[in-house]
C-alpha cells in the first residue's frame, strides 16, 4: 500500500470504538514519515474517543522494529501479557511497532502517550532511551510493571531530574531489562545502587535480566538477591 492517509479516513467512518474489542492495523509498503503524519492523529483520536481507556488499567508498548508498520489498540483476553503480570484479564492496551526510523520513533511515542490517560498507565514495555523516557514515566506515576529493552544502564538509570526529591516510579514493582548493556564494562555498581535507592522507602521489586547480558559476578548476584523480592536471570 503506497498511500496510508485513504486507510485512516475509512476508519474514522468505520470504527465505533466503544464497541469494538479490539483493532489491529498492518501497513506495508509505507514510508514511516509519510505514516506518522496519519497515523498520530488516528490513534490520538481513536483514544479520546474509546470511553474505556478512562476507566481501566492501560498498558503502552513501544518499540522501533523494521516493518511492517503494526499497532494494536482493543480490550485484552485472558491469555494476554499484561494477565501473566497479575493485572486484571480484561484491561485496555495500547501497541505501537514500526519501521519508523528511530528519530521518527521518539517523536511519535510521547505524542501518542500524551493523548493516553497517564495516569491509568500500569504497565510499559519499549526501548526509548532512557533519558528520552524519564519526562514520560513523570507523567505515569502508577507504572507497576516496566518492561526496557537495550538499555544502559548508567548512574542516572532511571533515577529523576536531579532537582526531583520524588522517586521517578514510585510504583514500580517490576523491572524487567532485556538486551541491556552496562555503560562501563563489568560495572554492575549503578545497577545495585538503583535497586538500593528504590527499595529505600520499603518498596519491594522483582528484576529479571534477560539474554546477552554481561556476565554477572556472584557476589553481585547475592547482593542484587539481597535488595529484591525476586531475581530472574534467563
Amino acid at each position: 500500500m503506497g498511500d496510508s492517509r485513504h486507510v485512516f479516513r475509512l476508519l474514522r467512518r468505520l470504527e465505533y470504538p466503544d464497541t469494538l474489542e479490539s483493532v489491529h492495523l498492518h501497513l506495508t509498503g509505507c514510508e514511516g514519515t509519510v505514516d506518522s503524519e496519519f497515523l498520530e492523529p488516528y490513534l490520538r483520536d481513536r483514544i479520546q474517543r474509546d470511553g474505556r481507556f478512562r476507566s481501566r488499567p492501560v498498558g503502552i508498548q513501544a518499540s522501533n522494529a523494521t516493518n511492517p508498520i503494526s499497532f494494536d489498540i482493543g480490550v485484552l483476553g485472558e491469555l494476554d501479557t499484561v494477565t501473566m503480570f497479575g493485572y486484571p484479564s480484561v484491561s485496555f492496551f495500547a501497541a505501537f511497532r514500526g519501521g519508523f526510523s528511530r528519530g521518527a520513533a521518539e517523536g511519535l511515542l510521547p505524542n501518542l502517550i500524551a493523548a493516553t490517560p497517564r495516569e491509568n498507565v500500569v504497565y510499559f514495555a519499549g526501548e526509548p532511551s532512557i533519558h528520552a523516557a524519564r519526562d514520560l514515566f513523570v507523567t505515569m506515576p502508577n507504572i507497576d510493571n516496566l518492561y526496557l529493552v537495550g538499555s544502559v544502564v548508567s548512574d542516572a538509570f532511571l533515577r529523576p531530574d536531579p532537582l526531583s526529591h520524588s522517586k521517578l516510579l514510585p510504583s514500580l514493582r517490576h523491572l524487567s531489562l532485556d538486551y541491556f548493556t552496562l555503560e562501563n564494562d563489568d560495572d554492575w555498581r549503578p545497577l545495585v545502587a538503583y535497586l538500593a535507592y528504590q527499595t529505600s522507602g520499603g518498596q519491594t521489586v522483582s528484576l529479571s535480566l534477560h539474554s546477552h547480558r554481561p556476565r554477572i559476578p556472584p557476589e553481585v548476584v547475592s547482593e542484587i538477591e539481597g535488595l529484591v523480592e525476586e531475581f530472574i536471570l534467563g
